[in-house]
C-alpha cells in the first residue's frame, strides 16, 4: 500500500489502483476514539444519621443509661434486701429445736425458688439447709418483727432421708420475751 494508492487483487492478478486520499482515510482508517464521560463527584458526607439530629440520639442515649441505672440500683436494693431476709430467716431457722437436733449448725441455706413459688401463703418460703448434721428442706411462715427480726408460726423440716418434723410456733415466744413478767404485770393497765 503506498500512500496515494491501494493494492487491488482480482483474479490472482494484483493490480495497483489510485485512489484520492480523502476516499482511502475514510474507508481504511478507524474512527476516532468515543469521549469518556466525566466521573460523578462523591456526594458530600451526611451530618445526620438515619435523618435524626444529634440532639435527640444524644436525648435517647441519656435516657437508656438513666433506665440501666435505675434497673442496677432496684437490683442492688432488693439483691442487699434479700440478704437482710435470708439472714434473720437463718435465725429464726437456727433456734428451732428441730433444725438444731437434725441439720445441726446452718452452714449453707438457698432459697428453692421453685418450690417458693407454688408455696400457698404469701410468708411461705422453702429453703435448702446444709449443716454439720444432716442436710433437708423446710418450708417455713415467715413474719417479721418489726426491722430486725423474722418468726416462724408455721413450718416443716424434710430430711434427705424423707423424715419430716414439725417446726415450732415461735410467736408465742415472741410475745413473752416482748413484755417481761416486771413490766407486764397488771399494774400497767391500770395506769392507763
Amino acid at each position: 500500500m503506498t500512500p496515494r494508492g491501494a493494492v487491488h487483487a482480482s483474479s490472482g492478478i494484483m493490480r495497483f489502483v489510485h485512489m484520492p486520499r480523502n476516499v482511502m482515510n475514510t474507508v481504511f482508517a478507524t474512527p476516532p476514539p468515543l469521549p469518556v464521560p466525566p466521573r460523578p463527584a462523591a456526594p458530600p458526607p451526611r451530618r445526620h444519621r438515619f435523618g435524626i439530629p444529634g440532639w435527640l440520639i444524644a436525648l435517647i442515649v441519656a435516657v437508656l443509661l438513666l433506665f440501666v441505672l435505675a434497673g442496677g440500683l432496684i437490683a442492688w436494693g432488693i439483691g442487699s434486701g434479700w440478704k437482710i431476709f435470708a439472714g434473720q430467716a437463718q435465725q429464726a431457722l437456727q433456734a428451732q429445736p428441730a433444725v438444731q437436733e437434725h441439720i445441726g449448725t446452718i452452714q449453707d441455706m438457698h432459697v428453692d425458688l421453685v418450690a417458693t413459688g407454688h408455696a400457698v401463703g404469701a410468708e411461705e418460703f422453702v429453703f435448702r439447709l446444709d449443716g454439720d448434721r444432716g442436710d433437708g428442706k423446710v418450708l417455713a411462715n415467715f413474719v417479721s418483727v418489726g426491722a430486725a427480726r423474722e418468726i416462724i408460726t408455721e413450718g416443716v423440716l424434710t430430711l434427705d432421708n424423707g423424715a419430716r418434723y414439725e417446726l415450732e410456733d415461735q410467736s408465742a415466744t415472741d410475745e413473752e420475751d416482748a413484755c417481761p413478767p416486771d413490766d407486764c404485770g397488771d399494774d400497767s393497765l391500770e395506769d392507763t
